[in-house]
């Protein structure tokens, strides 16, 4: 075993060998290794070059492999094992050309920092089947040698999602048709950027909408006998609401002109209209009727029809 009061020992040994300090032990065996002790600081430095080291500080014991370095403050335990390189231990302790008057350079003891490569990202678009609305779930994988600080995903140049660590995912839903641009863009802990990008034309399966026709009786009365002497027609419609601008009703019976109404709404889906009383006077007949769905532009969406009997009564 040795003391070491300060200064700079460079020690290559074939044995066990224990280097004492006054705040921590060193232990090493067949290793080539630097120890540099600054009093005035109060820190101490181990760099091993070959075989294994164990430093020993405040109850904590670390194993210091080939190429990785360590230090450790008066009082404190040791810090984990860092690559040896300079970049590792920045400016904590001076270069070696200044520890050792020259006999020793950074070269000859820390490893040159490997090159540090900018961040991967792969960007996955995931379509649901086409329908009135296309689910879309977007995933950005990133990688990188020294670690990556945050994913940015964004759609059509809008960020829509940041994470912090690899995968990220978002989730999202598209109503109309029409080609999009999806983009990941990952930074690492040096501020490096990698990107990726891809344009996708989303398909949606437009929803025609479907009616339904009721009424509140099959059969209306002309004239002073008792019972129904209007109609109430009800028009449900399902699917695609927002395209629904009006719903028409027209109705006819034997040589009566086509006559029109609108159907109020109920709700967005739900229409009615009451038609009566009526003017008539012969054999029983049937009133036929039609509805239209129209959209905005007049177009009809979808139409059905039904038939009420119109019979004459005296009283």
């Amino acid at each position: 075993s040795a003391e070491l009061a300060r200064g700079t020992v460079m020690s290559r040994v074939d044995k066990r060998t224990i280097i004492n300090t006054q705040w921590a032990v060193i232990t090493a065996l067949s290793t080539e290794f630097l120890v540099h002790l600054d009093m005035e600081r109060r820190l101490l430095w181990v760099v091993v070059l070959e075989g294994i080291v164990q430093v020993e500080a405040a109850g904590r014991r670390v194993k210091v492999r080939a190429g990785e370095q360590t230090w450790v403050q008066r009082g404190q335990p040791p810090e984990s094992p860092r690559p040896a390189t300079r970049a590792a231990v920045g400016d904590l302790f001076p270069p070696l050309d200044e520890l050792t008057n020259g006999l020793l350079q950074d070269a000859d003891v820390l490893e040159a920092p490997a090159e540090d490569l900018p961040p991967e990202v792969k960007l996955k678009v995931d379509l649901g089947e086409p329908a009135p609305v296309v689910g879309v779930v977007v995933i950005a994988e990133a990688e990188d040698d020294h670690g990556i600080r945050g994913i940015v995903i964004s759609i059509d140049g809008q960020v829509v999602k940041k994470c912090e660590d690899s995968p990220c995912v978002y989730k999202t839903a598209f109503e109309k048709s029409g080609t999009h641009v999806f983009a990941a863009m990952v930074e690492d802990t040096a501020g490096q950027r990698g990107q990726a990008e891809r344009s996708l034309h989303i398909v949606t399966k437009e929803l025609r909408p479907s009616l339904s026709l009721s009424q509140n009786t099959d059969e209306v009365i002309a004239g002073d006998c008792p019972g129904p002497h209007t109609v109430l027609i009800k028009a449900s419609v399902r699917g695609a609401p927002e395209q629904v601008e009006r719903v028409i009703l027209r109705y006819r019976w034997e040589d009566v002109p086509e006559q029109q109404v609108e159907m109020e709404p109920v709700d967005a889906q739900t229409f009615v209209a009451e038609i009566g009383p009526f003017d008539y006077c012969c054999q029983q007949t049937a009133i036929v009727y039609i509805v239209e769905v129209l959209d905005r532009s007049g177009k009809t969406l979808v139409d059905g029809g039904g038939k009420v009997l119109l019979t004459f009564c005296l009283g």
